[in-house]
């Protein structure tokens, strides 16, 4: 079964720097199984309901300022999963929640800048799904986590990220 992380994405810079961060990251999921796609529930991306990235090209979002421009410049051009993302929705809606598939919408900072580390070649298909912010139950998402749970013995990893301040 893949493995479920969740990494505190921090300073932006992390995406470009070899640092104790990024060296935890790459330790931490060192030895994992390759996965068939990647999942990243994005602190950045808090909207009311549930949305999934279903762009034919996800945007690399620079959804920050102040950096060099060396960070401004970085891309992370992963193919989108849409057959997870049609998978998670099918599931989702089956457990009666309301799915809106986003063409818009793409990587954010938090996302990929930690793919870039753990991935750097951008060979693993990726969506992201929003942060429901209409939603505070501990259970709620428990009960979203667990129907997704069988994915992940299809080789979805599951990545939350997002901070303290998140």
């Amino acid at each position: 079964m893949t493995p479920v992380f969740f990494f505190s994405h921090g300073s932006p810079m992390n995406a470009i720097e070899n640092n104790i961060f990024t060296q935890d990251w790459q330790a931490l999921y060192r030895g994992t199984i390759t996965p068939s796609a990647i999942v990243v529930f994005s602190a950045h991306w808090h909207v009311p309901g549930i949305r999934i990235t279903t762009a034919k090209k996800l945007k690399t979002l620079h959804d920050f300022g102040g950096c060099p421009e060396a960070l401004m410049q970085q891309q992370y051009p992963a193919a989108t999963a849409i057959d997870t993302a049609n998978k998670i929705s099918a599931i989702l809606k089956d457990q009666g929640h309301t799915i809106i598939h986003d063409e818009n919408w793409g990587l954010d900072h938090g996302s990929w800048a930690v793919l870039k580390q753990l991935h750097p070649n951008a060979d693993i298909p990726v969506i992201q799904i929003s942060l429901d912010r209409s939603q505070s139950s501990l259970q709620w998402h428990y009960e979203l986590a667990a129907a997704l749970k069988p994915l992940r013995n299809e080789g979805v990893l599951f990545i939350g990220r997002g901070g303290i301040v998140h």
